[in-house]
């Protein structure tokens, strides 16, 4: 039987979130067998491992919830939230997050296709920043206003063509890639919300991703 196109997307979606998650679920194991081995010079050491790699891997899976999944359901997610699970999964890339003011207040509720277009562009920027670099959030304070945008400034920075493909508009499905299906995504969530994303890359000065 022939695969859909859609059947295709969601592989491409969730081979992006294994690969994301392989990582600390596998230092848990290793984390494990250490223990299992019965060496009492590394225990503390594989102890600490385990907890270190399971709160990368909770932080990650609460990022993806609300960024893929059906979290928030169809009343929204609170700012408050949305930031807490940004500030969990970013931590652990050792990677800066700062918010503009002004912001929405914290129990505010924020769009659900809005909150994963944040998350989304957030992802590929995060990918984008290298050595120094720090990522910056400017959202509007009206939670029916979806613009927004995120910056990447300082230190080093690279928006892989082969990630950016992703944000051609109309792109055929069959050009999708495990490497541009989250651009890919981002640019269809800004088209069901009405907005228009745009990609400017300055040199070595700045990587703007911009929805208006």
């Amino acid at each position: 039987m022939a695969m859909h196109n859609g059947d295709r997307l969601a592989e491409l979606l969730c081979s992006r979130l294994c690969h994301d998650l392989i990582s600390p679920l596998g230092a848990i194991t290793n984390g494990l067998e250490l223990i299992a081995e019965g060496d009492t010079t590394v225990m503390d050491e594989a102890i600490a491992m385990i907890g270190s790699s399971a709160r990368q891997g909770t932080a990650r899976l609460s990022y993806f919830r609300l960024a893929f999944g059906a979290g928030g359901g169809e009343q929204g997610v609170g700012f408050g939230a949305i930031r807490k699970v940004v500030s969990d999964y970013f931590e652990d890339r050792k990677l800066p997050v700062s918010w503009e003011a002004p912001l929405p207040g914290d129990q505010t509720p924020m769009d659900r296709l809005a909150v994963k277009l944040i998350l989304n562009l957030l992802l590929v920027a995060g990918e984008s920043a290298l050595r120094g670099a720090a990522l910056t959030v400017t959202l509007s304070t009206d939670p029916a206003n979806h613009r927004m945008s995120i910056s990447v400034r300082g230190g080093r920075f690279k928006l892989r063509e082969d990630v950016s493909s992703g944000f051609v508009p109309n792109l055929v499905d069959d050009a999708v890639t495990v490497r541009n299906v989250i651009a890919w995504h981002c640019q269809r969530l800004a088209e069901r919300l009405g907005h228009q994303l745009t990609v400017v890359e300055d040199g070595q000065n700045s990587l703007d991703f911009t929805v208006t």
